[in-house]
């Protein structure tokens, strides 16, 4: 009986460990991934075509890097979100990892908002 309690805590706490990695890695590749975006012109690049100079090869993938940069933090905000409510423990005890992941893509998700919020205050000025 103590047997699958145990299982049942280890294979929960391994859940638990494996989302939050998984929304480590998507804050972390969205972080890069805007970082690119912001050194390389927001992708002006691939809107162009000058003369017979091949375009960079991220520009194949350019819809797919914008919505990381849109999309993603809401992604990590909310797998984090499901594992510090998964956590039996509160959410500022050890392990710290679920709660900086949610940190940290609450942060990059207020640019987002931000950019959403004025685009439609601005929409409605016109």
């Amino acid at each position: 009986m103590l047997g699958k309690m145990t299982d049942g805590a280890q294979s929960r706490s391994r859940l638990m460990s494996v989302l939050t990695l998984i929304a480590l890695a998507v804050a972390v590749g969205c972080f890069a991934d805007r970082v690119f975006w912001w050194t390389h012109g927001q992708f002006a690049d691939c809107e162009m075509q000058l003369g017979e100079m091949p375009q960079p090869g991220y520009c194949s993938v350019v819809s797919e890097l914008d919505w990381i940069v849109w999309y993603g933090p809401f992604v990590s905000l909310g797998i984090s979100f499901g594992v510090l409510l998964l956590r039996r423990e509160h959410w500022h005890s050890s392990p710290f990892t679920p709660a900086a992941v949610f940190f940290l893509s609450a942060l990059m998700s207020i640019r987002t908002v931000f950019v959403v919020v004025v685009g439609f205050v601005l929409r409605d000025l016109h």
